[in-house]
C-alpha cells in the first residue's frame, strides 16, 4: 500500500506513472456499412460498449460508411447497418483531421476500430504514414487497435499491416464471445496495474529512497565527523614527529660529546679541573632532560591522538554494525519489491489482446522502477565500501600512532641511560672531591 505521507513531489510522480499508464480517452469507430448487417453489428457494439464499460473514461464516438461520422452515445446505441464502405478515406480523415483536436490535450488516448473489411485499400502507406504522423502529434500517447469481425476477407490483410499484427484481432461470430472477454479482461487487468499496482510499486521505492537517503545523509556526517577527527589525529602525529626528529638531531650532538665529557671528569684532579668537569656534567645532564621534556611533549600529543581513535574506532565499530543491518533491511525490502515487480510483468505477459500498447509502456516503466531500484541498492553498497574505507584509515592510524609511541619509548630510555651515565660520573666526582 502506499505510505500514508508522502512527500508533493512523490505525489506527483505517482498521479505522472498513473496517468501516462492508465488511458484518459477512449475513442471507437465502427462500420455500419450494408455488410456489417445482423450478428456483425450486434456483436461489434457489444464488444465496443463493454470495452468503454471495462475504461471507465471519457469516450469518442464514431461510425463510418463512406467516411467517419462523430456520435452522442445514444446515437452509437442504436446504430443500423447500410450503404457503402471506404474504410482507407476513414482512416485518413480520423488520422488527420478528427483525432487532430483532442492532441494537443495530451491524453494517453485508446483508438478501437471494428469493421468487416469489406472493402479495397489502394494505398496502405499513406494510411501507415497517417497513422504514424497522428501518434506523433500526440506525443506517442495514442494506442490504435483494430477488431477484424465476420470472415475475414476484403482488405483485412492491409489492415492487420496498418495496425501492427499485435494490435490486429480477428473477431469472427463463432469466438466473438472469448474475444469480447479476452479484450475487456486485458484492458481491466492493465488498467488496474497501471491505476494501483504500479502506483503502489513506485511509492514502496520512493518510501525506501527516501529512507535511504535520510540514513545516509546521517551516515555521511557521522563519517565527515570521523575524517575530521582523523585529520586531528594525523595533526598531532605530524607535531610530535616533528619534536622527535629535532630530538634525534638534538640527541645525536649530545651523544657525540657525552663520552668525552665523562672521562674528562673521570680525569679530573684539580680543583679547576673537577670544578670545570661538574659544570660541564651538570650541563649535560640538563641539555638531556630538556629532550627527555620534549620528547614526553610528544607522547601527550600521541596519547590524546590515541585516546581520540579509541573513541572513534568504538564509533566506528558500531556504525559498521548498524550499516550492516540496514544493507540487510534494503535487501530484503528490495527483494519483496522486485518479487512484486517479476509477478506483474508475469500478469503483462499474458495479456495479448486489447492492451498491447499499454502493456508495452507498462513493461518499460516497470523496467524504470527496476533500474531505480538497484540504484538505491548499489548506493548503499557504495556507502558501505566507502565506510570500509574510513576504518582501514582508523586502523593505518592506529598503527602509526602505535609506532610513533615505540619509537617515543626507546628515544626516552635512551636518553635516561645517557642521564644516569652523567649522574654516576657526577658522583663518582663527588667522591674525589
Amino acid at each position: 500500500k502506499l505510505p500514508k505521507q508522502t512527500s508533493l513531489e512523490h505525489t506527483l510522480t505517482v498521479l505522472h506513472i498513473s496517468s501516462i499508464m492508465a488511458f484518459e480517452r477512449l475513442i471507437v469507430c465502427v462500420d455500419t456499412s450494408g455488410s456489417m448487417s445482423g450478428d456483425k453489428l450486434k456483436n461489434a457494439k457489444e464488444l465496443l460498449l463493454s470495452v468503454v464499460s471495462s475504461f471507465g473514461c471519457d469516450t469518442k464516438y464514431f461510425k463510418f460508411t463512406c467516411g467517419p461520422q462523430e456520435l452522442s452515445s445514444y446515437q452509437f446505441s442504436n446504430l443500423k447497418a447500410s450503404g457503402g464502405t471506404a474504410v482507407e478515406y476513414t482512416l485518413k480523415e480520423l488520422f488527420n483531421n478528427h483525432f487532430r483536436k483532442w492532441a494537443h490535450e495530451g491524453k494517453n488516448t485508446k483508438f478501437m476500430f471494428v469493421t468487416d473489411a469489406e472493402d479495397n485499400i489502394s494505398d496502405e502507406a499513406s494510411v501507415i504514414e497517417a497513422k504514424g504522423k497522428c501518434i506523433n502529434a500526440y506525443g506517442g500517447k495514442l494506442d490504435c487497435e483494430c477488431v477484424l469481425t465476420g470472415g475475414g476477407g476484403g482488405c483485412s490483410a492491409e489492415l492487420k499491416r496498418i495496425f501492427g499484427s499485435n494490435a490486429f484481432q480477428h473477431c469472427s461470430d463463432q469466438d466473438f464471445q472469448q474475444v469480447l472477454q479476452a479484450n475487456c479482461g486485458a484492458i481491466s487487468k492493465a488498467n488496474t496495474i497501471s491505476k494501483d499496482v504500479l502506483p503502489n510499486i513506485s511509492g514502496e521505492i520512493q518510501t525506501l529512497r527516501d529512507t535511504e537517503q535520510k540514513d545516509n545523509q546521517q551516515t555521511d556526517q557521522d563519517m565527515q565527523e570521523i575524517i575530521n577527527k582523523l585529520t586531528d589525529v594525523k595533526n598531532k602525529a605530524d607535531q610530535s614527529k616533528q619534536i622527535i626528529d629535532t630530538a634525534k638531531q638534538e640527541l645525536n650532538t649530545l651523544n657525540q660529546s657525552t663520552p668525552s665529557i665523562i672521562t674528562d671528569a673521570d680525569r679530573a684532579v684539580t680543583p679547576v679541573q673537577m670544578t670545570a668537569a661538574e659544570d660541564a656534567l651538570e650541563s649535560q645532564a640538563s641539555a638531556y632532560q630538556s629532550q627527555y621534556a620534549n620528547v614526553s611533549n610528544a607522547g601527550e600529543l600521541l596519547d590524546e591522538a590515541s585516546k581520540t581513535l579509541q573513541d572513534e574506532s568504538k564509533k566506528a565499530d558500531r556504525m559498521a554494525q548498524e550499516l550492516s543491518q540496514k544493507a540487510d533491511k534494503v535487501s530484503k525490502d528490495a527483494s519483496v519489491i522486485i518479487s512484486n515487480i517479476i509477478k506483474t510483468i508475469k500478469e503483462l505477459q499474458g495479456i495479448t489482446n486489447g492492451a498491447y500498447q499499454q502493456v508495452k509502456h507498462l513493461k518499460a516503466e516497470f523496467n524504470t522502477q527496476l533500474t531505480e531500484l538497484m540504484a538505491v541498492v548499489s548506493k548503499n553498497n557504495a556507502l558501505m565500501k566507502e565506510f570500509e574505507n574510513v576504518k582501514n584509515k582508523v586502523s593505518q592510524s592506529f598503527k602509526d600512532i602505535r609506532s610513533r609511541n615505540k619509537e617515543l619509548s626507546d628515544f626516552k630510555t635512551e636518553i635516561a641511560s645517557h642521564i644516569k651515565s652523567l649522574n654516576d660520573a657526577l658522583a663518582r666526582l663527588d667522591d674525589r672531591w
